[in-house]
């Protein structure tokens, strides 16, 4: 077998050049790794059920129980005054 022989600027070129990669490497990783990432559902369930009552009542507006839903009793007995819950019993 042969025995090479490296120059000792480019082994020293290879050290620093090697450091530099795994430097950089390791913060490219950080970066991704602490980066915060979208959640699925980040919105809460009240928000979007409150729109969407919001919305339907606003094309029917006699729906006595979207009314019950974003709790509004008083339109709700104001549409059907036969309409009772406990509270207001």
């Amino acid at each position: 077998m042969q025995d090479f022989k490296v120059n000792k600027s480019t082994e020293f070129l290879f050290i620093v050049v090697s450091v530099f990669v795994l430097l950089a490497l390791s913060l490219v990783n950080i970066k991704n790794y602490s980066a915060t990432s979208k959640v699925l559902g980040i919105e809460t369930e009240e928000n979007i059920t409150e729109k969407f009552w919001v919305d339907f009542l606003s094309k029917n507006p006699n729906y006595v129980q979207g009314w019950v839903e974003i709790g509004r009793l008083d339109k709700a007995t104001a549409i059907n005054p036969n309409f009772q819950t406990s509270l207001n019993n």
